[in-house]
């Protein structure tokens, strides 16, 4: 079994291995298809025979997939437009695996698992993961893109949506995490491994949104679930709304402040002073922090107070 890690060819950015099911999971608008349409790119042009299955798009966005794919020369097949249907996808597919044609410079991109599969019918998901094993033993590389749950694992994890035995039939399972940089113009991508029989490594992209060009960053960043940010502010809520009562007309010592806070909700200051770390300018989102923080020269006091122009006199 170690060999048989050792093999294994990885033939995308250290996180898409030859003739492997691979599956990358991530919230709705979560990086799945901008980072497939890279792979598919780059693929494409080193000489990989790749076709995008699009069943994820609206009408309006299958023109300019369709350039993109022609200016990179891999296929885009989707049945958005009413002229074939996925099941009629699946069983040309499946011609292909009775046939004598190679498979092994192929490249299988499926956007997304629930377009073709009824992740939450095991029968229905049971016939699709046996035709992706199929194709996989004649050689091909398949690309899975899912969804993944809105509710997170106790430890923030994103959960894939499907039945449970959709994990057993595929060899890489990566989750795609996400997170706005500090500039506001830039999306940084995560994919992180989960489930392997590879030596698959975390890597990480930024994504301009300006410019709309993805890059490759030189080493993985660690990132938190943009889901669970979410999820720790929605419970934060009370916490921040009685901090901004506190410090909307002046600046306040942090002990104090927690001590205040803590007192009106009937919660230790230890918890305060974590909601207070967690939103200033050092917390989860550096780039658009919930209040600032001031520290006095003298005696080291940290003070906490609102940015310039919110506080009133």
């Amino acid at each position: 079994m170690v060999d048989k890690v050792e093999s294994t060819e990885i033939i995308w950015r250290k996180a898409l291995v030859k003739g492997h099911v691979n599956l990358w999971v991530a919230p709705s608008n979560g990086g799945k298809s901008l980072l497939a349409s890279l792979a598919a790119r780059e693929l494409s042009g080193i000489g990989y025979k790749v076709y995008y299955m699009q069943e994820d798009a609206a009408v309006g966005d299958l023109k300019e997939m369709q350039q993109q794919a022609e200016e990179h020369e891999y296929r885009l097949v989707s049945s958005v437009l009413g002229e074939t249907s996925t099941d009629e996808i699946l069983n040309d597919l499946r011609k292909w695996t009775n046939s004598d044609i190679d498979l092994s410079e192929y490249v299988l991109i499926f956007d997304t698992l629930k377009k073709f599969s009824e992740v939450m019918n095991k029968d229905r998901s049971k016939q699709f993961f046996k035709l992706m094993r199929t194709l996989t033993v004649r050689g091909a590389t398949v690309l899975l893109l899912g969804h993944s749950n809105k509710n997170l694992t106790n430890d923030g994890k994103l959960i894939f949506e499907g039945v449970g035995d959709n994990r057993n039939d595929v060899d890489e399972l990566m989750y795609i995490l996400s997170s706005v940089s500090d500039s506001s113009n830039h999306i940084n991508f995560t994919i992180t491994p989960d489930k392997v029989r590879s030596k698959v490594e975390k890597v990480s992209f930024t994504y301009e949104k300006s410019s709309r060009e993805v890059k490759p960053l030189d080493s993985a960043v660690d990132l938190m679930s943009e889901l669970k940010i979410q999820q720790l502010h929605e419970r934060d809520t009370g916490i921040i709304a009685n901090i901004h009562n506190e410090i909307m007309h002046s600046e306040q010592p942090v002990t104090t402040l927690a001590n205040k806070v803590g007192q009106v909700m009937g919660i230790g200051d230890k918890k305060v002073r974590a909601c207070i770390d967690r939103w200033g300018p050092n917390g989860l989102r550096p780039h658009s922090p919930l209040w600032l923080e001031r520290r006095e020269s003298l005696n080291n006091k940290l003070f906490i107070h609102l940015p310039s122009g919110t506080v009133k006199k």
